[in-house]
């Protein structure tokens, strides 16, 4: 039971990498490629949302098993999470759509996703924590 805790960190983390990527390229200009970029934060976008999904369900299924779960703080951040996630990727496809708007979105696409990806690396920790402690014991 143990071991399916983590399929959701693991598959976050994989998630966290395209992120730190799109921001570092998009923030920096460095490397940036807007296929590149497009296709990471789809990546980004895609894992996240499904790594939630996963979450919740393996939460539920521990709390079925017995296993007590402290989870509200992690629950409240992740909605608010993929809130977030959900108006970044709006922002971005509506300035792919619609280059006449592109400037004027950029600056709320950009820190839109810059607090969802602070967001993810507090939940990181957070859920890091309450899986150590459960792993142990």
């Amino acid at each position: 039971m143990r071991q399916l805790m983590l399929i959701h960190p693991f598959g976050q983390a994989f998630a966290l990498v395209f992120g730190i990527f799109n921001a570092l390229t998009g923030i920096t200009r460095r490397w940036f490629s807007l296929p590149i970029h497009i296709n990471c934060g789809a990546l980004y976008y895609f894992c996240t949302l499904v790594g939630a999904g996963i979450g919740s369900l393996i939460a539920e299924w521990m709390r079925t098993k017995g296993v007590q779960l402290d989870m509200q703080v992690h629950r409240i951040a992740a909605l608010l999470m993929v809130t977030l996630i959900a108006a970044g990727a709006t922002t971005g496809l509506i300035m792919l759509r619609k280059p006449a708007v592109r400037m004027r979105l950029l600056r709320y696409h950009r820190w839109i996703n810059l607090i969802s990806l602070l967001l993810f690396i507090v939940q990181g920790l957070g859920g890091g924590l309450t899986a150590l402690h459960l792993w142990r014991g």
